[in-house]
């Protein structure tokens, strides 16, 4: 990917049903697995940006890691 510099965070989804959208269960659990950057999501609140927001500086070259977590 070739980024501008600034301040970033990446969300990523695992769509499995390919309906664009997070689909939830009966008690507002994620039924697909999703993740953030460089940022596993351990309890049940959803992260803040500024949890998993990361700086890319001019010419830098970034290795972000991203685990998908399905509850």
């Amino acid at each position: 990917m070739n980024l501008e510099p600034g301040v970033y965070g990446f969300a990523l989804l695992d769509d499995e049903n390919g309906n664009g959208t997070m689909d939830y269960n009966m008690f507002g659990m994620p039924k697909e697995g999703f993740g953030f950057s460089d940022f596993y999501l351990s309890g049940l609140k959803k992260p803040n940006f500024d949890q998993f927001k990361f700086t890319l500086r001019d010419h830098q070259q970034l290795k972000i890691n991203m685990t998908l977590r399905y509850l």
